[in-house]
């Protein structure tokens, strides 16, 4: 009796997968969309850098005006170096009225961290946002008036979007957000 052992016992379940070819359409795909999203996702990650710094910046005014006036003490917020507000914020109680943060004297209260990279100072911010670099709330709650006080805000920019936003304090201590593209255009409401 003859054996062929070259053919294949027939088989109820046909063969499955994919091709060479299937495989290369869909990993190129993959690559087009890929391509595509990554300038979205840098542009939204850089945005939530922007919103997150501003939060922060907000959330701290809103921090050492509570202070000031359940301390009844004159309450400062500024940069923690210099005019920079990027570099971190401080918050301390101004007990020998100087200006600025003097360490033997005055009660630090709380520091911010650093801004990320991608956030920076609008150099050329709306009108509506004067840069001030200072911000001393009385214990009525409301902004000392002076050269370095009063109505302002800290104008912020998306080094990698088109975004900016300017975190705005008026003299009875209301701190507001405003915002758009670079150029000054508001999408936030009127500021």
């Amino acid at each position: 009796m003859l054996v062929n052992r070259t053919s294949r016992p027939a088989s109820s379940h046909p063969l499955a997968g994919f091709t060479l070819i299937e495989l290369m359409v869909v990993v190129a795909v993959v690559a087009i969309l890929a391509a595509l999203a990554a300038p979205s996702l840098r542009q939204f990650s850089a945005n939530q850098a922007l919103s997150a710094a501003v939060s922060e910046l907000v959330g701290a005014a809103m921090n050492a005006r509570s202070l000031a006036i359940s301390r009844n003490a004159p309450v400062v917020l500024e940069p923690l170096s210099g005019n920079d507000w990027t570099s971190g914020w401080r918050i301390y109680l101004e007990k020998d009225n100087t200006e600025g943060y003097a360490a033997g004297s005055d009660e630090l209260v709380a520091t911010g961290p650093s801004f990320p990279d991608s956030v920076a100072i609008n150099s050329s911010p709306p009108t509506n946002c004067t840069v001030k670099n200072r911000f001393a709330y009385q214990p009525s709650g409301f902004l000392k008036f002076g050269s370095d006080y009063g109505n302002g805000g800290v104008p912020l920019v998306s080094t990698e979007s088109e975004r900016h936003r300017c975190v705005v304090f008026d003299k009875i201590g209301r701190t507001r957000i405003c915002g758009g593209s670079k150029s000054g255009n508001s999408d936030a409401g009127a500021c």
